[in-house]
C-alpha cells in the first residue's frame, strides 16, 4: 500500500485490511513522507502483520516497485490507501486465480462512490488495474510515472500473459474522497460511462454498509478535509526531482517532475498536462503519449486542423 502518509483515509484501508478473512497475508506500506501520522498510527496498531517503510522522494511507479521488493509472498495483491474493501476480497481473488491458468486476476466491474456529491453506482465492465491480485513471478516493474503507471504495468502484462476477470463489484469500493491522485474531472467521467448509478443514495449506502465501513469514511472524511473544499488532487503537489538517471524503453512521467541531467533513450514520455521541467538532459529517439486533460486538448486541436480552424502552433 503506497501512502502518503495522512492518517486519514490510510486508516480505514488498514481496518479493511485487518478485516480481510483470508489469513496468510501481509500489509507492506510504503510512504516517502519522514515522520508521518501514518507511522505513528501503524506503530501504535502492533500488528506484525502490518511493515511499514519509509524511502526517499519517489514517484508512485517507484513506490509501487518498493512494496513489490518488500512484499514475502507468491501472490501480490494491490492495496490502495484511499478505496474499500469487501472482507472476503482477498480471499475470493486468491480463489478465481486458483481456479484458471492465469498469472493474474482482475474486478470487471467495482463500486463507485462520491460521498461530498452523494453519488454511489457500480463502474462499467472493462477490468480495472487497482483490483490485480497477482502471482510474484509474473508481475513487471511499474514505470517511473506520477500516475497511469498501474495501467500502463497492466498493458505490458496482457500482451504477454493470460489474466483472469470476475464480475463481483461490491468486493471493491473505489472512492473519491477529496484527495486522489485522479481529480474531479476523472470521476465525473467515470460516473457518466458507469453502468449503473444508484438512484435511491441512501438505501444504497445502508446496503453496503453491512461489508463496507462507509459511515466510519463519512464521518472521518468530513473531519480531515473542510466540506468548502472540492479536491485536493495531487496535482498541486510539489514537482519530484529526478536526477542523473538513465531511462531505456519504459514510459516514464513528463510533467510532475523536474528532471535534471538525466538521458532519455528510446523513453515514451507520457504527459498529462502539467508544467515540463528539465535542464541538462539529453533526448534521443522519444516518444511522447498525451493522457489525461492533454490527450483532450490533443484531440481537439488535431479535430480543428482537420476542418482548417487551427494554424500550425
Amino acid at each position: 500500500m503506497v501512502s502518503r502518509g495522512e492518517a486519514f483515509p490510510a486508516r480505514i484501508a488498514i481496518d479493511c485490511y485487518r478485516a480481510q478473512t483470508y489469513p496468510n497475508r501481509e500489509l507492506i506500506i510504503v510512504c516517502d513522507r519522514p515522520d508521518s501520522e501514518l507511522s505513528r498510527l501503524v506503530s501504535s496498531l502492533g500488528d506484525r502483520s502490518i511493515k511499514y517503510i519509509e524511502t526517499p522522494r519517489m514517484v508512485l511507479g517507484e513506490l509501487r516497485n518498493a512494496s513489490v521488493a518488500a512484499a514475502s509472498g507468491s501472490l501480490l495483491c494491490q492495496w490502495d490507501d484511499d478505496d474499500l474493501y469487501h472482507p472476503r476480497r482477498i480471499a475470493y481473488q486468491v480463489e478465481a486465480l486458483a481456479s484458471t491458468e492465469a498469472v493474474a486476476h482482475f474486478l470487471d466491474r467495482w463500486l463507485l462512490w462520491w460521498p461530498k456529491r452523494r453519488l454511489m453506482g457500480v463502474s462499467k465492465a472493462r477490468g480495472w488495474e487497482g483490483s490485480m491480485l497477482i502471482r510474484r513471478d509474473a508481475i513487471p516493474r511499474y514505470p517511473s510515472m506520477t500516475k497511469m503507471e498501474d495501467a500502463v504495468l497492466i498493458e505490458a502484462l496482457v500482451r504477454d500473459q493470460l489474466i483472469s476477470m470476475s464480475d463481483c463489484p461490491e468486493l471493491y469500493c473505489y472512492v473519491n474522497y477529496g484527495g486522489n491522485t485522479w481529480g474531479d474531472s476523472h470521476f465525473r467521467e467515470l460516473f457518466q460511462e458507469a453502468s449503473l448509478i444508484y438512484e435511491d443514495y441512501d438505501e444504497a449506502l445502508a446496503r453496503v454498509s453491512a461489508d463496507l465501513p462507509v459511515k466510519e469514511y463519512e464521518i472521518q472524511s468530513e473531519r480531515a478535509i473542510p466540506s468548502g473544499i472540492e479536491s485536493l488532487s495531487s496535482t498541486a503537489r510539489e514537482p519530484f526531482i529526478v536526477q542523473d538517471r538513465v531511462f531505456g524503453d519504459e514510459s516514464v512521467s513528463f510533467d510532475g517532475v523536474r528532471y535534471i541531467n538525466c538521458t532519455f533513450n528510446r523513453s515514451t514520455l507520457v504527459y498529462f498536462g502539467g508544467t515540463v521541467e528539465y535542464v541538462g538532459c539529453a533526448f534521443e529517439d522519444v516518444k511522447i503519449r498525451f493522457e489525461g486533460a492533454s490527450k483532450n486538448i490533443f484531440n481537439t486541436i488535431q479535430l480543428l486542423r482537420q476542418h482548417g480552424i487551427v494554424g500550425p502552433i
